[in-house]
């Protein structure tokens, strides 16, 4: 199983594939993507910038038509009680107003894999915080943590 990225984002700007993938180009990589959609926009990409390496799953829900308001509960919940801070309390509200979820990670089963390739991280990473940027949003990364659009870290995960 690899690592997850969640992107919370509170408003409904979705960008465009190319734009996305010029986003990438930007992080160091020529990525190609397949783009899944509907008549709200896509909402699903797999993402290859390495032809040895599994391809990026990029998913997109939207809270007016999937049902993930339970998923979002379950993370204030967790806001909730990994803090009592003005920065919990402004994350909470965050993930509760979440118009839209992105969720990034790399379909395989060794859970070291990604871990050692910094590469791969590194993309993770750089497409949260654009997604957020975008998305006035935050982004959540397994075993990390919740950040800020630039990356700061807002709200660490104790493991």
């Amino acid at each position: 199983m690899s690592q997850w990225f969640r992107v919370f984002g509170t408003n409904n700007e979705q960008p465009a594939p190319a734009v996305l993938l010029e986003e990438l180009r930007r992080l160091g990589v020529e990525p190609t993507g397949r783009f899944r959609g509907d008549d709200l926009g896509w909402f699903s990409a797999e993402l290859v910038f390495d032809p040895d390496a599994v391809p990026l799953r990029l998913e997109r829900y939207l809270t007016k038509e999937d049902e993930i308001r339970a998923d979002l509960n379950t993370w204030a919940v967790w806001l909730e009680s990994a803090g009592d801070s003005p920065t919990y309390l402004r994350l909470m509200q965050q993930v509760i107003s979440t118009m839209q979820l992105y969720t990034v990670h790399q379909p395989i089963e060794e859970a070291d894999v990604i871990a050692e390739d910094p590469l791969v991280e590194r993309v993770c990473i750089g497409l949260c915080q654009y997604l957020a940027r975008e998305t006035v949003g935050v982004y959540q990364a397994d075993h990390h943590g919740f950040f800020a659009a630039d990356g700061t870290l807002l709200a660490p995960e104790n493991s």
